[in-house]
């Protein structure tokens, strides 16, 4: 299931990411290593996202909650970024996907 409106405000994942409570797949390493961008690059690029770039939320397979997708061109490449809040009190943002985005051409 699909949502056209985030699930999570954009500047309380970026306060979360600033303070370090962040987290990312070993998946999203892989993907992300592979059209150049490093962990540290994937966090700059979270904290340089804008309200523009949200496309839409989506229902998690495992836990039914919404992860925010947002899309950008980055360095000529156009990625596919979702992540979601984490944690007992959601404190944590985990980054899911960083990846090229093959929708856009």
């Amino acid at each position: 299931m699909t949502k056209d409106n985030p699930e999570y405000d954009l500047g309380e994942i970026q306060y979360l990411i600033e303070e370090r409570q962040r987290g990312i797949t070993d998946t999203v390493r892989t993907t992300a290593h592979k059209i150049g961008f490093s962990e540290t690059d994937i966090y700059n690029e979270i904290l340089a996202l804008n309200k523009s770039n949200f496309l839409h939320s989506v229902e998690g397979e495992r836990d039914h909650k919404y992860q925010d997708v947002y899309t950008k061109i980055i360095r000529n490449v156009p990625v596919y970024i979702k992540f979601k809040k984490i944690g007992k009190y959601g404190d944590r943002v985990l980054v899911l996907s960083f990846k090229k985005d093959t929708s856009i051409q």
